[in-house]
């Protein structure tokens, strides 16, 4: 049979399928069209441009879209679905370039990218949370590629094609699915029910979060890495909106759309991309090559059009309220929304087409083309390249190869268990997930099967579930103790302790009934005439009884007391390897981290404490700057013995640190000074690594790339308060000065430099002779400085 009859039947399998048992008859129609696909492959060598290949392509991925679409396939059905075509959907976008197979492609993807995290969560199967990790970076990092097939000879950024722009606004929505999903879901947030109806990204969004999948997840295990990577996506969108200097309307609208919904899902975006729009200078826009102006002047309107909408949409949901830290966004787009009406209703009543083509055009000029072109490549450069191979701070700003590699290289069971501890531990694993739904415990029965510990403790249906815990190691049971008890709430503690004192307070009362049947027995038995045999027999009772009683009562006094010996159980601990340091050393530093976002009452003290086990917490805390504080000092001089954990700590300030160097530019310059102070003055440091040269080097070499104009003032004062300069961090400066668009925030800084801190005067005369040999065309700007602040009087 040829492929076009193959094709034919294909088509009149889907149709009659849609409409007559399509959750039993659709799959089986996908599972047929994707045997013959990849057959078809197979015969033409992988040639996506042969024809049959092609139009067998464009069927099945429009099949797999409508099939997850489709209201009578279960929804418990589609992960399992997804899970099968997951391979075949990734060859297809590696393999083809027709923009509309790679748009329904990247589409789908995005609406099984919960489903299928959902399903790792479950299940962690490796397998796929590694497909899953490789095929996101694939279509992330098409966002700023020049061509969606990954092609880089041409200078086009998708602006002008628009047969591809399908492709840019289907991995806008994929990035803005993936920031939805890989950020914590606020507290006290209802979740939507699971349908396919109600879900602004596809018709299939399963509910899934970060804050859903525990911490110790055996494969999504570098939660903190998926968190800052959706960070970096959503600072992409919200960048293009700034500094895409072209009127791409297309792009702007669907970014503006999908950040509506991102802001619905999670609402710690808000105040981020509030501050984005309120940037987003829609009148700044050059007209695209090619274009006329009345396209142009359309454009315009329809961004305008566009953010108007996005105002009205929050302030109707309550997205935006006029209080609190959001009353100034409120105020200042309440107003930019009504400027957008009145000029809307000015335009509707003069008529489109009553303008002025010479006052409308704004063609970008020779120059600015340039600037252009230069934003690109850095940007490209700087996410997709530099990035994504010397990234190790887990802040995934190569969007997605981080997380991956994570996954990839650590495992969730330590090598050197044997094979039957391994087995224990999967087999727990699978029947804890299995329950992730039920609430409280298994087994709260107040009478204890037997006095063994076992008995008394176990809050697990042990035979119901086939778990025998007795067969664990000890070091790995108080493991699974302690983290158990760590992750417990107040009131589950006290719930399990009741139900163990209960059978504690039952098994003592069935030893003391014995102990009187016994009694009463060896009475009856032992009645003799003589009186004082009799006195002797209830004295020696009396005696064995109350030894017993005694007896029982030490040993679980001892059982439950202060001196209880822990070490006759555990063991002599083990020594702690360093990789092992090293591990508890990030778990703890991620937990004072997590102290910034939590809301402790910072009059935590006196008749305001709940219970005994709130007094552990610290009181007076500061949370917006006693967690960096902690940080900075436990990597300077707390741990300055392991060059390692130092390094760990530093690395995780610096990461936080690059979210948003604006408000965090007070940590680099407290930090900063703490690296001095330790290196120089209090000389702490043994090592040979001069960590102070080494850290501002780093944050300097990551931070220059992102000084723009605008940031003059923070730009001055992060290098007027560094407490050292000296010539290598004038050389990370220089890129500055030699770039056209920036070099007066550069030459700003000298001549500040040069006035307030004279001690570099004669380092920055070195940098500026440096600059005007490598680029003439900066000698009006470099000259005046040399005559005016080095010439002798």
């Amino acid at each position: 049979m040829d492929s076009k009859n193959q094709l034919e039947q294909l088509k009149q399998a889907k149709s009659l399928a849609m409409n007559n048992h399509a959750d039993q008859m659709l799959p089986k129609v996908l599972e047929t069209t994707e045997t013959l696909l990849v057959n078809a492959l197979e015969n033409n060598n992988n040639n996506p441009e042969d024809k049959e290949c092609v139009n067998l392509t464009k069927f099945y991925v429009q099949l797999f879209s409508d099939l997850l679409n489709h209201p009578e396939i279960p929804t418990s059905e589609l992960p399992f679905i997804a899970a099968k075509q997951i391979d075949t959907l990734s060859m297809i976008c590696h393999l083809f370039k027709d923009p509309e197979i790679l748009k329904i492609s990247i589409l789908t993807f995005s609406g099984i990218y919960p489903i299928l995290i959902d399903l790792v969560a479950k299940t962690s199967n490796e397998k796929l949370w590694n497909t899953l990790q490789k095929f996101k970076k694939f279509i992330t990092t098409r966002w700023k590629s020049y061509l969606v097939n990954g092609d880089s000879d041409s200078n086009n950024d998708l602006i002008n094609d628009s047969k591809h722009i399908g492709c840019k606004l289907a991995i806008v929505k994929f990035m803005s699915q993936c920031i939805i999903v890989q950020t914590n879901k606020p507290q006290g947030q209802k979740d939507l029910a699971l349908s396919k109806s109600n879900s602004p990204h596809g018709n299939y969004l399963y509910n899934i979060n970060l804050s859903s999948i525990p911490d110790n997840h055996p494969v999504i295990s570098d939660k903190q890495g998926l968190e800052a990577e959706s960070k970096v996506l959503l600072g992409l969108l919200i960048n293009y909106l700034i500094e895409e200097p072209m009127m791409v309307s297309s792009i702007f609208i669907g970014i503006i759309n999908c950040l509506a919904f991102v802001m619905k899902e999670r609402p710690q975006t808000t105040s981020r991309i509030l501050s984005g729009l309120l940037k987003f200078n829609v009148d700044a826009k050059y007209q695209l090559d090619d274009t006329s102006a009345i396209n142009y002047k359309l454009a315009k309107r329809y961004v305008e059009r566009c953010y108007k909408n996005f105002v009205q949409f929050c302030v109707k949901n309550d997205l935006i309220k006029n209080s609190g830290s959001l009353a100034p966004f409120y105020s200042k787009l309440i107003k930019i929304s009504q400027t957008l009406h009145i000029i809307g209703e000015e335009t509707k009543g003069k008529g489109i087409l009553n303008f002025d083509a010479n006052q409308i055009e704004n063609k970008i000029n020779e120059t600015e083309r340039e600037k252009v072109l230069k934003y690109r490549l850095n940007i490209k450069q700087k996410y997709f390249n530099v990035n994504a191979t010397t990234n190790s701070r887990g802040s995934s700003i190569s969007t997605g190869s981080s997380t991956s590699n994570t996954t990839t290289n650590e495992t969730p069971i330590p090598s050197s268990f044997d094979n039957q501890t391994q087995t224990l531990l999967n087999n727990l694993q699978n029947y804890a997930m299995s329950k992730n739904n039920v609430t409280g415990f298994f087994n709260t029965t107040p009478t204890a099967r037997d006095n063994s510990y076992g008995a008394i403790f176990s809050l697990m249906n042990e035979v119901d579930s086939k778990q025998d815990l007795s067969q664990l190691p000890q070091d790995i049971l108080s493991k699974l103790a302690t983290e158990a008890i760590f992750k417990t709430t107040n009131t589950n503690l006290i719930s399990g302790l009741s139900v163990v004192a209960s059978r504690y307070t039952d098994l003592m009362a069935k030893q003391n009934s014995n102990n009187s049947n016994n009694k009463r027995k060896m009475e009856n038995e032992n009645k003799i005439d003589e009186q004082d045999n009799k006195k002797v027999k209830i004295e020696q009772v009396k005696n064995e009884e109350n030894e017993t009683k005694t007896e029982m009562i030490d040993e679980l006094e001892n059982d439950i007391n202060e001196d209880f010996d822990v070490m006759k159980y555990l063991g002599k601990p083990k020594p702690m390897t360093s990789e092992y340091k090293l591990e508890m050393c990030k778990r703890i530093v991620k937990k004072i981290m997590a102290l910034k976002e939590n809301n402790l009452s910072p009059q935590l003290t006196g008749s305001n404490i709940e219970s005994p086990l709130d007094q552990i917490k610290l009181l007076d805390w500061n949370n917006s700057k006693s967690w960096y504080h902690i940080l900075i000092r436990l990597a300077t001089r707390g741990t300055n013995v392991s060059q390692e954990i130092s390094d760990m700590i530093r690395e995780e300030l610096l990461a936080y640190i690059l979210t948003d160097f604006q408000k965090h530019i007070s940590i680099v310059i407290e930090w900063l000074n703490e690296e001095w102070y330790s290196t120089y003055i209090l000389k702490s440091d043994d090592s040979e690594v001069n960590n102070y040269e080494k850290w501002s080097l780093k944050i300097l070499e990551d931070l220059v790339p992102f000084m723009e104009n605008q940031h003059r003032r923070l730009f001055i004062r992060l290098m007027s308060e560094l407490p050292r300069l000296e010539q290598a961090h004038f050389e990370k400066t220089k890129p500055i000065l030699l770039d056209p668009g920036r070099s007066a925030l550069g030459f700003q800084t000298l001549k500040f430099l040069i006035m307030f801190r004279a001690p570099v005067k004669d380092t920055i005369k070195v940098l500026l002779e440096e600059v005007l040999e490598q680029d003439s065309s900066l000698k009006e700007q470099i000259q005046p400085i040399l005559e005016k602040y080095y010439t002798s009087a």
